[in-house]
C-alpha cells in the first residue's frame, strides 16, 4: 500500500506572531564593558526573574545581535512592556552596576538597526 504525501500547511499572515525588536543600551559608568555572553545572560536572568518561564517562552525573547554595550532583542508584540521592565531590573553585570535602558522600538530589523547604529534619541 502507498501512502499519499500531505503537503504542509504554511500559516496564513494574519495567524503569524507579530514581532517587536527593542534596541537596548548599557551604561556602565566608566567602567569596562562585559563580553555579549554576559549581558545575554544578566537580561535572560533579568526578564525570567519578572515575568517567569512561562511568561518568558510566551514572549519569545530571542537576541538578534548586539555587544556588550548595545543589542537588539526580538520579542512577542504583547510583551514588550514585560520585557522592557524586566530590562529595567537588571542592576549588576560582571559585579559592576549598569543601567540599562530601551532606546528605541521598532517592527522591523532593518529600522532597529538603524537606531542600534544612530545611538537612539
Amino acid at each position: 500500500m502507498v501512502q499519499k504525501k500531505t503537503k504542509t500547511k504554511v500559516l496564513t499572515p494574519t495567524l503569524k506572531e507579530k514581532k517587536r525588536y527593542i534596541v537596548y543600551d548599557i551604561n556602565y559608568f566608566g567602567k569596562r564593558t562585559s563580553s555579549y555572553g554576559r549581558v545575554m545572560e544578566a537580561v535572560d536572568n533579568g526578564v525570567l526573574g519578572l515575568v517567569g518561564e512561562l511568561g518568558y517562552g510566551g514572549a519569545g525573547v530571542m537576541f538578534i545581535k548586539g555587544s556588550g554595550k548595545r543589542g537588539i532583542i526580538r520579542v512577542g508584540r504583547n510583551h514588550v512592556d514585560h520585557v522592557k521592565t524586566g530590562l529595567m531590573t537588571i542592576k549588576k553585570i560582571d559585579n559592576h552596576d549598569v543601567a540599562v535602558r530601551c532606546i528605541g522600538l521598532s517592527g522591523s530589523l532593518a529600522k532597529a538597526e538603524q537606531i542600534c547604529t544612530r545611538g537612539g534619541v
